[in-house]
């Protein structure tokens, strides 16, 4: 028990004298009555307490301490408590334990003038103010009554379950509020279905897991044992998320973190730690350090072949907020010190914090292309900086109004070919339209080898990339798409009169214009000619899903005016659609799907052939330790059947692996992994996929 001075400052409560003498004669309550029963029909996600706004008097013994920050560095303490079983009140429907809010202090006003220091292990009775913060029931302005004992055995006077959350959400809801504020215990042998997860503004890290004894985690194929999101998962493949607060009271350091897993890592010892809800999940806090077991290598379930000189080779790479760490004059979002805008507020938790991490991540990113995608033909890149305050001087970007004018290309893009230069001797060019950049000031582009591929000079005349495009659009179109250039941002107005409730934002169809570009081959792709475009659609697969539907008819449009123009020429459409392939609108939609306008010209989706090929590989990106599918390439018919099908695949190096771990380089240097695709510019064109 620690106790301050006479005299030391107290927590300030917002009850008055008369009610503290009320509250040290109020009779301890099981913790049960304040969380409540949470009946089997009711929503566990959005269950509140019967007696938010109650002063009660609870009797527990401590059994975990949590420290956070919140995103402008504030820090914030608690711990949590539970009934002894013949305390509780004996309802298997609801909690016996409860989470007590300290606020900023290391302690809670004690008796009489005193303080005392939360003790992992003490049995206590406490009074306070019942509340909802966010979803959980909170203790808020608590005083120590008493303290009953010291360095309780908790395994010993506590009921600790072992979890095993259904995989229903809706019963996982019901499960985890049951348990909100207990201790319970993660077994040994629970397999990672994520990397280490780092939340940049608050440090706050999670790692999501399913039970090793669950049907899906004893699969025969090891690259199958996971939740794929965008597919049918097997039963009891409950998640399990566990997170690093407990560590952080442990240590004092808000910047601690829980262990750097990968997928597919298990755990060598058990882990107890108490429930806690925030952001919308349930958690697990654990008070140390996890200890992990290395498992199978996600990047184990495809390899880039070595490439032959007749094929061409084609990557779709998210590079997640290739921001540099230079300030554009231009730009309201790219410098700590900058306003902002109405909808992208500081603090931005994109940017690189130092020139060193940004030369960094460049360096990972560019190794990834050189010794993993052994330096493709082309690389359609989404999320880098659209900014261009530089130009290229003997390997050098210089900057400056005074020096050299800007080149009209993105600095970030030149930068990361020249690493690639230095490192395999292979030149890149770069090329995007910087009229397809959002208000965030991130866009779309390519990388392209300058010894095998070239853009096409067009006419102005062109009916697509001329200065009088002729293209079917879903809305007026805007001023831009009368510019004759190659690569050639497109885009259309939303009309004004549209029912926005439907998952639509915005005055234009897509944020960031979708890009065509033009290409011709050189060497041995001599006589190759092709169009790719590059997209970036809105996120996320359940939000704007109609204006998602909008952007794939936007591509589909481009693709038809492409094809009139010229049809014996392939199209290639890819990039980051933040949906999932085969995705419905979550509301009501009379096309059924919010890519169908794509699938419907018709174009074929590789996912699709690649779910036939290696179904374990199939995905790009992990949600809450779900895999699913956001990047994506489409192909028209005609070139499907070029496809080369054992040298086209996901290269696994970045969803799976732990951020902020530069130990693992160029492991995890972004979000995304890579879809990789093959084709031989000699077979003819009239096979199938």
């Amino acid at each position: 028990m620690v106790f301050l001075a006479a005299g030391a400052a107290v927590v300030a409560s917002c009850a008055s004298w008369a009610d503290m003498l009320a509250l040290g004669r109020l009779a301890p309550v099981p913790i049960g009555e304040v969380q409540g029963v949470v009946g089997d029909d009711d929503d566990g996600w959005t269950h509140a307490s019967p007696k938010a706004g109650e002063w009660v008097a609870v009797q527990g013994v401590v059994h975990g301490r949590i420290l956070s920050r919140d995103r402008w560095g504030n820090r914030s303490q608690g711990f949590f408590i539970q009934n002894r079983p013949e305390q509780a009140d004996g309802d298997p429907r609801s909690s016996d334990g409860l989470y007590v809010a300290v606020g900023r202090s290391a302690w809670i006003p004690g008796p009489g003038r005193s303080t005392w220091a939360p003790e992992v292990g003490a049995e206590v009775v406490l009074t306070g103010r019942v509340q909802e913060h966010y979803g959980q029931t909170v203790l808020t302005e608590p005083r120590l009554r008493s303290e009953v004992a010291r360095h309780r055995d908790l395994d010993a006077v506590l009921r600790v379950r072992e979890v095993a959350p259904p995989s229903d959400p809706a019963e996982a809801g019901r499960y985890w509020e049951r348990m909100e504020g207990m201790r319970v215990r993660v077994p040994a042998g629970a397999l990672a279905q994520a990397g280490r997860k780092v939340y940049r503004r608050t440090q706050d890290s999670e790692i999501w897991f399913i039970r090793g004894d669950s049907p899906l985690a004893r699969l025969e194929d090891p690259f199958a044992r996971r939740w794929f999101n965008d597919r049918d998962a097997p039963p009891d493949s409950g998640m399990i998320l566990i997170g690093g607060l407990g560590i952080k009271a442990a240590t004092g350091r808000v910047g601690a973190l829980v262990a750097p897993a990968r997928t597919f890592d298990r755990l060598a010892r058990p882990v107890s730690g108490p429930v806690y809800f925030a952001y919308g999940k349930y958690s697990i806090q654990a008070p140390e350090p996890l200890d992990l077991e290395e498992g199978v290598s996600p990047a184990g379930s495809f390899t880039v072949p070595e490439p032959t000189p007749g094929h061409l080779t084609v990557a779709v790479f998210n590079v997640e907020n290739l921001y540099d760490h230079r300030n554009d004059p231009t730009s309201l979002t790219d410098a700590p010190s900058d306003p902002g805008t109405p909808r992208i507020r500081p603090p931005f938790d994109y940017l690189p914090a130092s020139e060193a991490e940004y030369r960094g991540r460049k360096q990972a990113l560019a190794r990834q292309i050189v010794d993993w995608l052994r330096t493709p033909d082309l690389l359609l890149i989404q999320e880098v900086e659209n900014q261009d305050i530089g130009t290229m001087v003997d390997g050098r970007l210089v900057v400056g109004p005074d020096t050299i004018r800007p080149d009209g290309e993105i600095d970030a893009l030149q930068e990361m070919a020249e690493v690639i230069r230095r490192i395999s001797g292979v030149v890149y060019h770069t090329a995007a339209d910087r009229d397809g950049g959002d208000e965030r000031g991130i866009n779309c582009g390519y990388l392209y080898r300058a010894d095998r591929l070239r853009l096409v000079r067009v006419p102005r005349d062109h009916p697509v990339y001329g200065v009088e495009p002729r293209i079917d659009l879903p809305g007026d179109p805007v001023p831009y798409n009368r510019h004759h250039e190659n690569p050639k941002a497109i885009n259309a107005c939303l009309p004004l009169n549209l029912d926005r409730s439907f998952g639509l934002t915005g005055d234009v169809v897509s944020p960031r214009a979708p890009q065509t570009a033009y290409f011709e081959g050189l060497g041995a792709l001599e006589g190759l000619r092709f169009h790719a475009l590059v997209n970036h659609l809105s996120a996320r697969p359940d939000r704007l899903v109609h204006q998602r539907h909008r952007q794939a008819a936007l591509n589909a449009a481009i693709v038809r005016a492409l094809r009139k123009a010229e049809p014996d020429v392939p199209v290639l459409v890819g990039g980051d659609f933040n949906v999932h392939p085969r995705a419905v609108p979550a509301r009501a939609s009379p096309t059924g799907g919010q890519l169908e306008p794509l699938y419907r010209l018709p174009l074929v989706n590789l996912h699709d052939v690649l779910l036939r090929l290696r179904p374990a590989n199939a995905y790009t990106y992990v949600w809450q330790g779900q895999a699913g599918t956001l990047d994506q390439i489409f192909v028209t018919p005609d070139w499907a059947g070029r496809l080369v099908k054992e040298a086209t695949g996901v290269v696994h190096g970045n969803a799976d692996w732990p951020e902020d771990a530069p130990h693992l380089y160029p492991y995890g240097a972004g979000d995304h992994d890579v879809v990789y695709a093959t084709f031989d510019a000699a077979v003819p064109e009239d096979e199938g996929p």
